[in-house]
């Protein structure tokens, strides 16, 4: 018999998302697989490396909880390495969600004509009246995303828009007229802006010198 691991944790992943079973009736199912297979050769052999995967990478979370970066250590990289994080262009977006594409690209048609001084206000009365969002009462808001969450949402390159421009799109949540209200250019990251990072630098160069000691 010949088990793949992967195909274990994809089937088990559908049994969590899977409404029919609750947590306790898993549990149950699991103990029972487990008391199944716990003695059986070729269930060993699968689990056997991926134990051990597991165990190292949870020893790195466990050493990772320990180490220490001080402030003057971070403004000491920071010095070093002035220029090196930057802060990922971003962009403001409101949006309102609508039943099918004619409707978005009905409204949309009916926003762009609307001047751009009076574009923001026209479409604020647009999503309190037509848009199916949960969000609307914050006015359609999306908040401030990277580049790269803005690709990933809506994929739609960054470098194409600018502030007043309206675009129909349709992505998991459905049919949407999408106003950019605002963007800020990549820039070099000031310190506090860099701090967590460079946080994150500094603790996994000290972890691969802890786990180096244990070679």
């Amino acid at each position: 018999m010949k088990i793949l691991f992967p195909v274990i944790l994809v089937f088990f992943s559908l049994l969590n998302a899977n409404p029919i079973f609750t947590n306790e009736q898993i549990e149950k199912l699991e103990q029972k697989a487990y008391s199944k297979y716990k003695n059986n050769n070729d269930f060993k052999k699968v689990i056997e490396p991926n134990i051990k995967n597991l165990a190292l990478q949870y020893w790195q979370s466990e050493i990772l909880k320990e180490i220490k970066v001080s402030e003057k250590e971070t403004k000491n990289w920071y010095s070093r390495n002035k220029g090196k994080i930057k802060v990922l262009p971003q962009i403001r977006l409101r949006n309102i969600l609508v039943d099918n594409k004619l409707a978005a690209t009905d409204l949309f048609k009916r926003l762009s004509a609307t001047p751009m001084k009076e574009r923001l206000s026209s479409f604020l009365y647009a999503v309190n009246t037509y848009s199916k969002d949960g969000n609307k009462k914050n006015g359609g808001d999306n908040g401030w995303l990277t580049s790269i969450q803005f690709q990933k949402l809506f994929n739609v390159s960054l470098t194409s828009k600018k502030a007043g421009d309206l675009f129909v799109v349709k992505n998991n949540f459905g049919w949407q007229v999408v106003l950019v209200e605002a963007t800020k250019p990549q820039k070099i990251a000031n310190y506090n802006e860099a701090k967590k990072e460079i946080e994150n630098i500094l603790k996994r160069e000290k972890l691969f010198e802890l786990l180096k000691k244990q070679l």
